[in-house]
C-alpha cells in the first residue's frame, strides 16, 4: 500500500500533516509514478504488461490524463 503524505504550513506556523492512501497502488508502481510526476518520462515499453496495466490503472486513479492516453 503506498501513502501520500503532504505537509502543509499554515500562518501560525503549525504543521499539518496528510496521509493518503492508495490500497490499490503498489509501492513498485507508486515509483513509476513518482518518476512520471518529477520527471515528465514514463516508459511502458520496459514493463512488464501486467506491471503496465497497473501502471495505468494507477494513473486514472490518479486522474492524469496524459498517462491514460498513451
Amino acid at each position: 500500500m503506498s501513502i501520500l503524505i503532504l505537509l502543509s504550513k499554515l500562518k501560525n506556523n503549525n504543521i499539518t500533516l496528510v496521509h493518503i492512501k492508495f490500497p490499490n497502488i503498489t509501492p513498485g508502481i507508486f515509483q513509476i509514478i513518482l518518476k512520471y510526476i518529477y520527471g515528465g518520462i514514463i516508459s511502458l515499453n520496459e514493463q512488464e504488461p501486467l506491471e503496465a496495466l497497473e501502471v495505468l490503472a494507477a494513473a486514472d486513479q490518479l486522474y492524469f490524463q496524459e498517462v491514460d492516453e498513451y
